[in-house]
């Protein structure tokens, strides 16, 4: 059996089921109206820690009527050790929803004075404004399973040193 095939009816099926399941899941608690202000981040890490990524699928949107040529639809989980974190970054090139499924974890973002926590079941929504880093404080593993588009001809691809 050719999958290749079948590929545009399994990116059509995995859309819909996002657009089925998202609305039924808990979006992440937005920042307080009174800490919302621009933070600068100064002691946001610049590498990772105890953090790594298994991509559990990916599809070339080059082909897809979006031609969006050089881009992944990609979902993938970003596993966080107790006391690790994903470093600064931003979503300029590379918007993405990710789901908290194991854990909890701290997110520090340019757009609120302080941090916020994400529950199991949560989703961030990681829009082109984004500046943030997220770590676990927690002293179990934290897992984000996360589905972006990724532009594979830029250096912003979400892979964490």
């Amino acid at each position: 059996m050719n999958i290749r095939r079948f590929r545009p009816l399994i990116t059509f099926s995995t859309l819909t089921l996002f657009a089925v399941i998202l609305p039924l899941t808990a979006s992440a608690a937005p920042c307080p109206p009174e800490q919302v202000g621009t933070n600068e981040l100064t002691n946001a890490p610049t590498e990772g820690k105890d953090v790594r990524t298994e991509e559990i699928e990916a599809t070339d949107l080059g082909n897809a009527p979006l031609f969006l040529e050089g881009r992944e639809l990609r979902l993938r989980n970003i596993i966080i050790e107790p006391g690790g974190y994903v470093p600064v970054h931003g979503h300029t090139n590379r918007p993405a929803l990710a789901r908290v499924t194991q854990g909890e974890l701290v997110e520090h973002t340019d757009q609120c004075l302080v941090p916020l926590t994400h529950k199991n079941g949560e989703v961030i929504i990681e829009s082109a404004e984004v500046v943030h880093w997220v770590e676990n404080k927690g002293d179990t593993t934290a897992i984000l399973t996360v589905s972006d588009i990724v532009d594979r001809r830029g250096e912003e691809t979400g892979n964490f040193k």
